[in-house]
């Protein structure tokens, strides 16, 4: 694991390495109902290039089908995570295997790794990382905390600036 500050150039450096790859895709996660739950959803929508992101409301598990339809080798999680180590709206980047219920935990009903191993059965999802937003508040709301925000309108333009620039072969 290795954790970012939100704007950072290592960060900027790191997701060019990532992102610009042939089938690739960017997986926003989280609930419009809970403040900084809502970060990773709120990154789709300020990128918002439908042929490289997709929202995944309330859990990587209600766009199943949509992940297998795109046939993405590559996927970026982008979503928000409870973690102690990190103050609030730092970004932390990880290998899906270190995603567990007590080391860097999701806020979803079924593990996300549970859901990788799924796809993975569709020969998909081979190459999982995860970039999460640390969180300061899971309340009920729709306002995400300073913290967070920061954090959210630095990833989405950085990605929105990497993603327009990005060369396939």
């Amino acid at each position: 694991m290795e954790v970012y500050e939100p704007c950072s150039r290592e960060l900027v450096e790191l997701l060019k390495q990532l992102v610009c790859r042939q089938k690739y895709l960017i997986a926003c996660i989280g609930s419009w109902l809970r403040t900084d739950d809502r970060a990773g959803l709120e990154v789709c929508s300020q990128v918002n290039i439908p042929d490289k992101l997709i929202l995944c409301e309330y859990g990587l598990e209600n766009c199943i089908s949509d992940l297998i339809r795109s046939k993405a080798w590559n996927l970026l999680l982008i979503d928000a995570v409870v973690i102690d180590k990190a103050p609030p709206g730092s970004i932390v980047y990880a290998d899906i295997g270190e995603v567990s219920d007590s080391f860097l935990a999701t806020t979803h009903n079924i593990p996300v790794n549970t859901i990788v191993r799924y796809l993975r059965t569709f020969g998909i999802a081979n190459n999982v990382k995860v970039l999460g937003i640390g969180v300061k508040s899971l309340d009920f709301g729709d306002t995400m905390t300073p913290e967070v925000t920061r954090s959210v309108i630095c990833l989405s333009r950085i990605l929105k600036d990497i993603l327009a620039g990005c060369e396939y072969s």
